[in-house]
């Protein structure tokens, strides 16, 4: 019984590492668990220097309370999505793995920047192989293109997950 215990904490504890959508040498946005070094506009992300700019565009608008929305043009470093594709040059050669670079998919106001206001998507690589019971599938893109991957746990092998129920960070 300890055994099978052992194998689902080592799992649990694993799903966080596997849920990744982007590896954290390519991170876009802001996480709240890493550490960042604030300015007036700017913020840099102190592990992999990614450089976050952030531009208001107008007023902000207040719904009641604390609550408020306006529209911010993002600036995100590593701006860089990377592919690879296996082909043979020739009929009958052997094949060949070629790899590529190509401007990220949702910048959607120039080179490196994005307007708006975040977005849910469901084809981004947030699936956890083998354990799909970990993680919905479904991702939300932050307006900084901060990737936030859920999944059915609030915190890595702490609790018991919840049908129904999906979290992010």
């Amino acid at each position: 019984m300890r055994k099978l215990f052992a194998m689902l904490f080592c799992l649990l504890a694993a799903e966080g590492a596997f849920a990744q959508a982007v590896h954290p040498n390519w991170e876009r946005g802001i996480a709240a668990e890493k550490a960042y070094e604030f300015g007036d506009i700017d913020t840099v992300n102190l592990f992999n220097g990614n450089l976050n700019v952030a531009v208001p565009i107008g007023q902000t608008y207040h719904l009641g309370g604390a609550l408020s929305y306006a529209l911010v043009l993002h600036y995100g470093g590593n701006s860089w999505e990377f592919g690879s594709v296996d082909r043979s040059l020739e009929l009958g050669a052997e094949w060949k793995h070629f790899s590529f670079s190509y401007p990220a998919k949702r910048q959607n106001a120039g080179f490196g920047w994005r307007l708006s206001l975040g977005e849910l998507s469901s084809d981004l690589p947030c699936a956890v192989t083998g354990m799909p019971s970990l993680n919905a599938g479904w991702a939300y893109v932050g307006p900084d293109g901060g990737t936030h991957c859920f999944r059915n746990v609030p915190h890595v092998a702490t609790e018991i997950p919840t049908f129904g129920v999906f979290y992010t960070g």
